[in-house]
């Protein structure tokens, strides 16, 4: 199987993507149809690696980045409030404790 490759332009015939967009860079496909060698625009590219499951656009990506920042710092801040409300030997806990612990820090306002 041959590697798709990237041109700023068409080479061959028809000279345009699958779509009928003459935009550039092109991907060449290195097939050939009735019609000529086959060729993939950005916007093609983009749509199919959608199609697979494989691509998000930059907002998409940065959004859910800064929501796992997010989380992450949330997640660190839970940790240390439960290192505190713990002694410091890092003792193993049952959930029990654990659920009570949690309790009472969402009755006193310290845990959302």
């Amino acid at each position: 199987m041959i590697e798709f490759t990237r041109w700023e332009g068409a080479l061959q015939r028809p000279g345009a993507c699958v779509c009928g967009s003459q935009r550039r860079p092109v991907v060449d496909t290195h097939i050939e149809n009735a019609l000529g060698r086959v060729y993939l625009c950005e916007l093609c590219v983009t749509r199919a690696a959608r199609a697979h499951g494989g691509f998000v656009s930059r907002d998409e990506f940065d959004a859910t980045a800064a929501r796992l920042l997010q989380a992450d710092a949330a997640n660190d801040e839970l940790q240390r409030q439960l290192g505190v409300a713990l002694d410091p030997a890092n003792r193993t806990i049952t959930a029990g404790e654990l659920n009570e612990w949690l309790s009472q820090q969402q009755t006193a306002g310290g845990v959302g």
